[in-house]
This record gives structure tokens, C-alpha cells and sequence, in this order.
């Protein structure tokens, strides 16, 4: 457990257990933050202008996340011997707006090579927010074997 007087979310452990990627609001506005797990002898600081709803890449070596104004970012991550990490770099604007502080809006592959977003839409008036329902399809290209040529 993270001690802290400042509020925390979005916490996620690499894949190896020993960091712990999370967003605190920490001052004016939500950052992104890698600590030792389960021993918080190293702790940084990994956005710079805003951040929250951290993910790991499976090997450990690049850490995602949205940017206040709901860009993806990534950054590289360095453990060894030390905690150090590089400067974050945009990947693509998710078009989800502002970041949420305490929300799941993105899931990113182990590999780090493909994200789905969640994304609410909106009917004509602004004031009637409704969810749709979505279809994820996966493996969608082995049906093409079955059509008769």
C-alpha cells in the first residue's frame, strides 16, 4: 500500500509485480507516477504535463497513458539499475476528450502494439447521454475460408 495524503487511482502492477504504475493529484492536476512494489524505496514522476490511467507494456520497458486533454502517450522505462524513464511522446489522439482521473477508458495489448478505447457516444441532444451496444469481433478473418469462390 502506497501511503499518501494525496488522492491516488488507476493503479497497475507491471507484469513482472515489482512496479506499480498509478495517477495522484499531487498538485494542481493529476500525474502519472512508477513506484517499487511492494517496497516504495523509488518512486518518479513519469508525465510531465498531465496524466492518468497508467498501462504497462508486457516486458516492462514503456508505460502508456492519457494526457489530460485525451491523448495517448507513451514513455520509456528504464529499471535497472535504477528507476529512470524517458520523455513522454504522443502516440495518437484517442478523440475520448478529457482524461478521466478514476476511469478504465483504454486497454492496451501485452505487446503494446494495439489499444481499444472506450467512447461514449451521444444522441442529438446533449443533455440525453445513452450508451450503445458495441460488437467486438475477433478472429473475424477465419470465416473467410467458408465463402464458397
Amino acid at each position: 500500500m502506497i501511503e499518501s495524503k494525496f488522492n491516488k487511482d488507476g493503479s497497475h502492477l507491471s507484469y513482472d509485480s515489482k512496479w506499480l504504475a498509478y495517477n495522484a493529484i499531487e498538485s494542481d492536476t493529476s500525474e502519472v507516477y512508477v513506484v517499487s512494489f511492494p517496497k516504495p524505496d523509488q518512486k518518479r514522476q513519469i508525465s510531465t504535463n498531465g496524466g492518468a490511467q497508467p498501462r504497462w507494456r508486457e516486458d516492462g520497458k514503456e508505460l502508456f497513458f492519457l494526457s489530460n486533454d485525451g491523448k495517448m502517450m507513451a514513455v520509456d522505462i528504464s529499471t535497472e539499475p535504477t528507476l529512470s524513464s524517458g520523455t513522454p511522446r504522443q502516440l495518437f489522439d484517442t478523440g475520448v476528450g478529457r482524461a478521466t482521473f478514476d476511469a478504465e477508458e483504454y486497454g492496451v495489448t501485452p505487446d503494446g502494439k494495439r489499444f481499444l478505447l472506450l467512447k461514449y457516444l451521444r444522441e442529438e441532444e446533449p443533455q440525453a447521454p445513452r450508451l450503445r451496444p458495441h460488437t467486438i469481433v475477433v478472429n473475424w478473418t477465419s470465416g473467410l475460408s467458408k465463402v464458397k469462390k
